[in-house]
């Protein structure tokens, strides 16, 4: 999905149970920030979108009738709450 696609991309996110996808005025943010605020405002933006990431996982593990599309929500939620605590350690180190 680019960018400037993510409205109809965000309302189809929401109905798997998620948060909104990272719309134009999140990024339109993000590109205004320089310097320092950069990196905490880009990896907050990156958590939350992981974030969503895990809680659609999530939702696939408990309601998903495929055994392969499971499988692959258990390495969703592995691989990007790691990915979300070596970011959130990024931000407070």
């Amino acid at each position: 999905m680019r960018l400037a696609e993510s409205g109809a991309a965000a309302n189809a996110h929401l109905h798997h149970g998620a948060a909104p996808a990272t719309g134009a005025k999140e990024i339109g943010a993000l590109r205004k920030s320089k310097g320092a605020g950069f990196e905490p405002a880009f990896l907050n933006l990156f958590i939350g979108h992981q974030g969503s990431a895990v809680e659609m996982a999530r939702t696939e593990q408990s309601k998903g009738a495929s055994p392969d599309a499971k499988a692959f929500a258990r390495r969703v939620v592995e691989s990007r709450t790691a990915e979300i605590k070596q970011m959130l350690l990024l931000l407070n180190g």
